[in-house]
């Protein structure tokens, strides 16, 4: 029985060690090649997941910059207006006011500006106007577009005004800086700084400069 035992367990230990593989040489190459394979492939995986993890840093940076960038738009003036197009006629009644002078005239094209624009149609050659100093004018306005006749007070006075005060429309403040007593000028005035509903063209001459 013991004999019988000694030759079964030698048998199986002959079986394994057949089953157990053998490195020569060449297996050992041929492993050495496979484990490269391997390493090359988890090292190229883990570039690719690097590069797919970058652009969502970067991406980050940009979505901040509009954000700003958007910000500052929506916090951007929202007085002005919106351009309204200009009479398609011929202007004559500006025209005519504006007499000798007429060809020195911006005739209004497109939409208004948002801002004064001023002409001088004739350069006075009294003392400038001074803030907070009392002149007397005549004017006349028209609407910038229809071409109508708004203010229609050329052949009349407007009495006695202080510049800088704000005593007519704001427009004026910009529009009359400068100007000299005798002086004719066309200003171009947005609606926002007229009286609201209509962007308006001038003409305003300055009579006298009171207190000169």
């Amino acid at each position: 029985m013991k004999s019988f035992c000694a030759s079964q367990t030698a048998a199986r230990r002959r079986k394994a060690g057949a089953a157990r593989p053998t490195y020569g040489g060449a297996n050992y190459f041929f492993l050495a090649i496979k484990y490269s394979f391997c390493m090359k492939h988890r090292l190229l995986a883990a570039l690719c997941f690097a590069l797919v993890l970058l652009p969502a840093g970067c991406g980050g940076s940009g979505q901040g910059e509009t954000t700003n960038s958007s910000t500052v738009a929506s916090h951007a003036p929202d007085s002005a207006e919106a351009p309204v197009p200009a009479y398609a006629g011929d202007w004559v009644a500006l025209k005519k006011v504006a007499g000798k002078y007429s060809s020195r005239l911006l005739i209004p094209k497109g939409p208004s500006p948002d801002h004064v624009v001023i002409r001088d149609l004739k350069v006075g050659t009294g003392p400038p106007i001074t803030r907070g100093g009392d002149f007397i004018s005549h004017y006349i306005s028209f609407d910038y577009e229809t071409g109508k006749a708004f203010e229609p007070y050329w052949g009349e006075s407007a009495g006695s005004l202080a510049w800088g005060k704000g005593e007519r429309v704001q427009g004026w403040e910009p529009g009359l800086k400068g100007i000299r007593e005798g002086g004719v000028r066309e200003l171009i005035v947005p609606a926002r700084l007229a009286y609201g509903n209509a962007a308006l063209v001038y003409v305003v001459a300055i009579d006298k400069l009171e207190g000169h």
